[in-house]
């Protein structure tokens, strides 16, 4: 298991990598290319996710709890049984993501992240409000 705590990725090239169980809590991965990585059962607490690339990334039972997840394109991931617990979920597309029995519990989001077609943000737990950034406008 690699321990990445607090690393600054930045930018890496980390398409189809096995940081599976990694220790990634309040890593810096903006604009990281994570395409295809296994990061089951990874620690990404506090992580730092701001147009981090993570199309038919393995997510699965990956906690993301209290992360800040920005502009993200999950497109055909896996996040069955992840944690995003307390997350600040911004502009992200969650469309084509599998989220079974993902834990949205005290997260937020605002109204232009994308959700799968039968998922229900308020259900899950989220609370969907204007987030800095967010213009009233757009609502």
């Amino acid at each position: 298991m690699a321990n990445l705590k607090a690393a600054n990725l930045e930018g890496a090239n980390l398409e189809s990598a096995d940081l599976q169980g990694a220790s990634l809590q309040a890593a810096n991965l903006q604009g990281t290319n994570l395409q295809r990585a296994n990061l089951q059962d990874a620690n990404l607490q506090g992580a730092l996710l701001i147009e981090t690339y993570l199309k038919e990334a393995d997510l699965r039972k990956a906690n993301l709890e209290e992360s800040e997840i920005k502009r993200v394109d999950f497109e055909k991931a896996d996040l069955a049984q992840a944690n995003l617990r307390g997350s600040y979920i911004f502009d992200a597309s969650f469309a084509t993501a599998n989220l079974r029995k993902a834990i949205f519990e005290h997260a937020k989001c605002n109204p232009k992240t994308i959700w799968p077609s039968r998922f229900n943000p308020e259900k899950a737990g989220l609370k969907v409000e204007l987030l800095k950034g967010d213009r009233a406008s757009s609502v």
